[in-house]
């Protein structure tokens, strides 16, 4: 049999369209699975539309024998072998009959049981209960109430629910289903019966609707692509081609054109108004950025549809022309510093002119650690937020950094410095670059640090899913540019500069607890960057390093390691070297004590290797340490296997105490 439900809505976000669409196929999933049921399911979703379609269901659920545990049997039997009030109440309970209880053996006696026959449900009697739990529960980010009790995330209008040719009753919010839905809005008019639930798809692609997003994001680009033809070529954006697939029930693009004179703007301006505003695709000509973009349209492309786009991305870009031509009457320097101070970066956390102030101390920090030009990195910082007063950064806050950028060199700003300001926001998603000079390096590092120790302070760290100042990604930020970068810097001391630069602020943690609290979640946010397993990391982590490169290092070495087939077999004896020697403080090691050959070549063996250890440990190669421990590995082996270490002798039982607490000393450098 098939099934298929559609709840139609008035137009919902396009990323809504993605969560009801997951959520519904997931939803399914899980309950058929529990009903026994491995279904093949396909869900839909369009602006006005979410849907789910399986085919190939049984009639009926699975039946299946299931033994429910009652009572002891000594207390659900009396002495003469009849049951019992105990043994009556589980019956009734259950619906159960006397002659249905059978023995079940456990570990801690003999208890009855009842046998009892589950599933046989017939699956048009559970599959409208199943789609109201899962229109209820799709999680939207925010919804809203028209009418009745349910929130959703648009109001719902109609729901068609059908297994093979009969409605199912599924009732939502007081609106009935039917075999009935609607087209496409403009090019389908009025309601569309669906006779069988296997020709829906069909018949909403003959009404002009498109319900899978990836065949909606094919039209797209077989159009983007044809257009090579013509030698144009698209900026490759699959966040923009999701987004815009999800804004059309069918998708119509249209290729409008702009003023060349409008190319004299930056070129993220331009592909910001396309994209940001408009949701049309940029377009470049032999490398340059074309006069010609693309629009997706829901209805049929015409000259009206294209002319229309054009008006609105002229009169959006000449608005940037204007903003641009004002910006420029002002240069960067004090009197844009002042303005700062009316721009609040957080209440209690001060101005952005604060901030400013703050990152011109801090930066210095970094840009020592990286070998950098102080004096530049101290005009980035003092350079950085500048931009926020821009009308262009006002209109278009997407391109902050991007302006702070370009106005700098065109202010005459030097071109490192110019850089940093927009690498001070490096990374800012996930795959984006890192910061590549070395005052973008200490600018964007310092900005991070800054806001993390700012709210972190005020206890306003994310929660299990929200993290509405961005904390996760400047933590990430930081772990990404230090690890890519090879900084290395005393991450608890800048954390203690950072937090004495908020002069005044009143922060509801200490600066011990907030140093303690932003580094914990910084290696937090690094564990989750690696593959390897926990143990590993955990392992790493437990010591106490001052900087996350420290880390970094050992955690690859030793997470590598951790893969090969021979690491258990060859590292669990240093466990042991590590666990007798844990609450031993260690000794100066007297040779002339040993009294078994094996004592004597593993000393030898440790001298050895300890020299080695050292100019390996100098370099940083944690690869090349813990090779060692394969070639000290036998002997250490050899030496558990024929001493005895906790021998009555005080003397000679410290002496191996001692030499073994060595071995653990230099393992303790790794993990």
């Amino acid at each position: 049999m098939d099934f298929v439900l559609e709840v139609g809505v008035e137009e919902l976000p396009a990323s809504y369209v993605d969560i009801g669409v997951e959520h519904l196929s997931s939803f399914f999933k899980n309950a058929l699975f529990e009903k026994g049921i491995d279904a093949d399911i396909s869900s839909y979703g369009t602006p006005r539309r979410l849907s789910i379609f399986i085919s190939g269901l049984p009639q009926r659920t699975r039946e299946y024998e299931e033994i429910l545990r009652g009572p002891i049997k000594k207390v659900a039997f009396d002495e003469e072998g009849k049951p019992t009030k105990a043994l009556l109440s589980f019956l009734e309970k259950n619906n159960g009959r006397l002659e249905d209880v059978v023995d079940v053996e456990t570990k801690k006696g003999v208890y009855v049981g009842l046998k009892v026959k589950r599933g046989g449900e017939y699956l048009k009697d559970i599959l409208p209960s199943i789609s109201r739990d899962a229109i209820f529960s799709i999680p939207f980010p925010k919804t809203m109430r028209w009418k009745g009790p349910l929130r959703f995330g648009r109001p719902i209008r109609w729901i068609l629910a059908l297994l093979d040719d009969e409605v199912l009753s599924v009732d939502v919010d007081g609106i009935g289903s039917s075999r009935e839905t609607f087209g496409h809005r403009i090019l389908a008019k009025g309601k569309v019966k669906v006779d069988r639930a296997g020709d829906y798809l069909r018949v909403l692609r003959e009404h002009f609707v498109e319900p899978s997003k990836d065949e909606r994001k094919k039209i797209i680009l077989d159009y983007l692509s044809s257009l090579s033809q013509k030698g144009l070529s698209w900026l490759e954006d699959e966040e923009l081609l999701s987004e815009v697939a999800n804004l059309v029930e069918y998708p119509f693009p249209v290729l409008g054109r702009f003023d060349e004179r409008f190319l004299e703007l930056p070129r993220e301006v331009v592909v910001n108004v396309l994209k940001v505003h408009q949701r049309f695709f940029a377009l470049e000509e032999k490398g340059k950025l074309s006069t010609c973009f693309v629009g997706v349209s829901n209805n049929r492309a015409n000259e009206e549809i294209r002319e229309g786009y054009e008006r609105v991305v002229s009169a959006r870009l000449n608005d940037a022309m204007f903003f641009l031509e004002e910006d420029l009457k002002l240069p960067f320097g004090d009197e844009r510093l002042s303005m700062l101070r009316e721009i609040m970066f957080f209440q209690g956390l001060g101005s952005m002119y604060d901030k400013t102030m703050r990152l011109m101390e801090l930066v210095e920090a970094f840009v020592r650690a990286l070998g950098g030009d102080e004096k530049k990195a101290k005009r980035a910082a003092y350079l950085s937020k500048m931009d926020m007063t821009t009308h262009m950064v006002y209109e278009f806050p997407e391109l902050q950094g991007v302006m702070g950028r370009y106005y700098a060199l065109r202010f005459g700003e030097d071109k490192e410095v110019s850089e940093a300001i927009f690498e001070q926001y490096l990374p800012r998603f996930s795959g984006d670059k890192v910061p590549e000079t070395p005052t973008g390096i200490a600018l964007s590092l310092a900005d991070k640090i800054d806001t993390l120790v700012g709210f972190f302070g005020l206890k306003k760290e994310p929660t299990g899913s929200a993290d509405p100042h961005g904390l996760r990604r400047a933590a990430i930020g930081v772990v990404l540019t230090v690890v890519e970068k090879r900084v290395r810097f005393n991450l608890p001391e800048v954390l203690e500069r950072a937090f004495e630069l908020y002069k005044g602020t009143r922060f509801k943690r200490s600066k011990e607890e907030v140093v303690r609290e932003v580094f914990s979640f910084i290696k937090t946010r690094m564990e989750n960057l690696y593959d390897y397993r926990k143990d590993a990391i955990n392992a790493v982590f437990s010591l106490d390093l001052p900087d996350l490169y420290s880390y970094h290092l050992r955690i690859k070495a030793l997470g590598e390691e951790r893969e090969k087939g021979d690491f258990m077999d060859v590292f669990i004896p240093f466990k042991r070297v590590v666990n007798i020697t844990k609450d031993f403080a260690g000794g100066e090691v007297n040779p002339e004590l040993f009294e078994a050959e094996e004592e004597k070549r593993l000393y030898e063996e440790y001298l050895r290797v300890k020299r080695r250890f050292d100019e390996l440990l100098s370099k940083e190669d944690f690869p090349g340490i813990l090779s060692l421990f394969r070639e000290i590995k036998p002997h250490v082996d050899a030496f558990f296997d024929n001493v005895f270490v906790m021998v009555e002798d005080e003397a000679v039982r410290n002496n191996r105490l001692s030499l073994l607490k060595l071995i653990a000393s230099m393992f303790s450098e790794v993990a």
